[in-house]
């Protein structure tokens, strides 16, 4: 990417988190799912210019004839881009996307906390069982040991 395409993603981002963070959002899909199609956007616009002055530059023998190409293709790419977007609604469907990919994982993570719960939950269970089993032993195990020692033998 040429510098000025660089600077142009600086500024889109800067504009994007700004943006985000004056909208008060909770969701993170919206501005990373606009920035994500300006950023493509951003690369075809810059990479057609250079095309359009390489052929423009091997067309004219004026230095001005490229620059001109660059900067009118520029613009019907980037015009048109826009154009696509809005009629295709890609940033739409891509912060759909990143939507339904967070609700997923979203319950996903809500299913593993109630399986780790619910585990946890046997485990202990469990513990409390043999803790108590144990010290069940250990209680007839002594009654049965105080009342061999103590009873009489007849």
């Amino acid at each position: 990417m040429t510098g000025g395409g660089s600077l142009t993603v600086g500024f889109v981002c800067a504009f994007r988190v700004a943006a985000f963070i004056l909208s008060q959002q909770t969701s993170l899909t919206q501005p990373v799912g606009t920035l994500a199609t300006d950023v493509v956007k951003i690369g075809i616009a810059t990479a057609a210019p250079l095309v359009a002055a390489a052929g423009a530059a091997a067309v004219f023998t004026v230095a001005i004839g490229p620059i001109v190409a660059a900067i009118g293709v520029g613009l019907l790419v980037s015009y048109g881009l826009n154009k696509l977007d809005d009629r295709l609604e890609l940033t739409e469907k891509v912060i759909a996307a990143l939507d339904q990919l967070e609700s997923e994982a979203t319950a996903a993570m809500e299913r593993i906390e109630k399986n780790a719960t619910r585990a946890a939950g046997q485990l202990v269970g469990n513990a409390i069982d043999y803790v108590l089993d144990s010290a069940r032993r250990m209680v007839i195990d002594t009654a049965k040991h105080y009342l061999y020692r103590n009873m009489p033998r007849w």
